[in-house]
């Protein structure tokens, strides 16, 4: 799964996700 989930609390999110999470945050805000 190379999408980024709603929650980046989200169990199956890994330590090195939260780089991903932060990206996806960004985009999102830009909407």
């Amino acid at each position: 799964m190379s999408t980024l989930p709603s929650t980046p609390q989200s169990a199956e999110y890994p330590a090195t996700g939260t780089a991903r999470v932060k990206r996806g945050m960004a985009e999102q805000l830009k909407g």
